[in-house]
C-alpha cells in the first residue's frame, strides 16, 4: 500500500523505514579497463615413416586488468590476482597441445598451465597449476566398407584428476572453480558419423 505522498522534508510513511525505496537509474557505475594479449604459436612437422606432427602454444597475457565499482573510485589492479569479488585473473596462462595424426588415427595430449597468484584478502600466494588432457580418436573409412565415415575417440580431461589450489578469497569450495574447473577427471566417450 502507498501511504501520503511527501510534500516536503522530513515526511516518512506510516510503514516505517523498511518500505522506503530510492529509485535510481539504470546506469554502469563502475568500470574495468584491460590490456594485454593473446598469443598463439604452432608448427607442424610430418615425418613420412611416422606420420604428422602438429605443435600450438596459445597463451592469454594481462599487462593490466584494473577495476573500479562506482564513477569516484580509483581503479584497483587485479591482474595476478584472486579476490573474493571478481575470481582469479592471472598475469599469464597457457594452453599447449602435440597432435600426433596418422592415417585414421589421431592423438592429442593438452597442458594447461596457470602461474602463481596472490590472494587478495590475505596477501599470500596461491600456488600455481598444471592439468594434462589426453584425447585419442579413429576414422574408419575404406577398411571397414559398413563403417565407412564412422568416427571414434576417447577424451580424458584432467587426466591426473588434479584439483585447484586452495584460497581464503574462494569460500564456497576455498578453490575459484571458474579457472580450474568443479569436476577433476572427466572421461567421454564420443561416436560421430559423416555421411
Amino acid at each position: 500500500t502507498q501511504g501520503a505522498a511527501i510534500t516536503a522534508s522530513g515526511q516518512i510513511s506510516a510503514l516505517g523505514l523498511d518500505s522506503t525505496y530510492v529509485s535510481d537509474t539504470k546506469i554502469n557505475l563502475g568500470g574495468t579497463k584491460t590490456d594485454g594479449a593473446d598469443v598463439r604459436i604452432g608448427y607442424t612437422k610430418a615425418i613420412a615413416s611416422l606420420g604428422r606432427f602438429d605443435f600450438t602454444t596459445t597463451a592469454t597475457i594481462y599487462h593490466h586488468y584494473r577495476i573500479k565499482n562506482l564513477p569516484t573510485d580509483p581503479y584497483v589492479e587485479y591482474a595476478g590476482g584472486v579476490s573474493g569479488i571478481y575470481n582469479t585473473i592471472p598475469d599469464w596462462r597457457t594452453y599447449t597441445t602435440v597432435d600426433f595424426t596418422r592415417g585414421p588415427w589421431f592423438a592429442r595430449l593438452g597442458h594447461l598451465f596457470i602461474p602463481s597468484v596472490e590472494d587478495l584478502t590475505n596477501h599470500l600466494p596461491v600456488g600455481s597449476y598444471s592439468q594434462l588432457d589426453a584425447r585419442m580418436a579413429y576414422g574408419f573409412n575404406r577398411e571397414f566398407r559398413r563403417l565407412k565415415g564412422l568416427s571414434i575417440a576417447v577424451d580424458v580431461s584432467n587426466v591426473f584428476n588434479r584439483f585447484g589450489p586452495a584460497s581464503a578469497a574462494n569460500t564456497d569450495s576455498h578453490v575459484d572453480t571458474g579457472i580450474y574447473g568443479a569436476v577433476g577427471r572427466q572421461i567421454t566417450l564420443e561416436l560421430g558419423t559423416r555421411f
